[in-house]
């Protein structure tokens, strides 16, 4: 019984997991945002858990201005550097949660510009291009994981992904990589995975 109950488990997780990868729909906020600015460049968090709030970085340009924005909960994301009483902070986790989680990416209270100076922006823009985005492969075309390479490649079902935007006038293009981090320690080496982790790593750097 308890075996039938973990294989039943393993295969609800590769089908969820399965739906993850290939199933990303083109949220609101991104079409927005392709009305809205000439160019936008977006790294999306992505969890094999359903309980996982979005975590997205957004740089877009519009003739000469440049914007960073977050699509995060901030609200409950600062409390935890404060003290606060238990029963409160609860509360507010369960109200943000519920938000966040139910409600589509879009432009609401989750949505907010950061304070960072153009020239900085102008650096984090030119460093993102330096890595060609626009040219890179992800896992539709170059294979999940390791690939077949002849030998046992490692495996984790549970690592979550990377989802990079490429959003012009003319097009919104989506890149899919999942466990980067892990499968670019283990496998043979990809420039398109090596290329999401330098932009996930520079939005982390320049975003607080």
């Amino acid at each position: 019984m308890k075996t039938t109950i973990l294989i039943m488990g393993f295969l609800l997780l590769l089908v969820f997991q399965s739906y993850t990868q290939y199933s990303h729909k083109i949220e609101p906020l991104y079409k927005f945002m392709q009305a809205n600015a000439d160019t936008t460049i977006v790294i999306e968090q992505v969890s094999n858990w359903i309980s996982v709030a979005p975590n997205v970085y957004l740089l877009s340009k519009k003739g000469d201005t440049l914007n960073c924005f977050t699509y995060r909960d901030l609200a409950y994301s600062r409390s935890n550097s404060v003290l606060i009483p238990t029963h409160i902070r609860q509360s507010m986790y369960k109200v943000h949660k519920h938000k966040i989680l139910t409600e589509p990416v879009d432009v609401n209270e989750f949505f907010s510009v950061c304070a960072i100076k153009q020239e900085t922006l102008q650096d984090l823009w030119k460093q993102i291009h330096r890595l060609r985005p626009w040219t890179l492969s992800d896992d539709k075309v170059d294979g999940e994981g390791c690939g077949v390479n002849g030998r046992k490649s490692p495996v984790i079902y549970d690592g979550g992904g990377l989802n990079l935007y490429l959003i012009t006038g003319n097009e919104i293009k989506q890149l899919y990589f999942y466990a980067p981090a892990f499968y670019q320690k283990y496998c043979k080496w990809r420039r398109g995975r090596e290329a999401v982790l330098k932009i996930e790593g520079l939005f982390r750097e320049y975003v607080q």
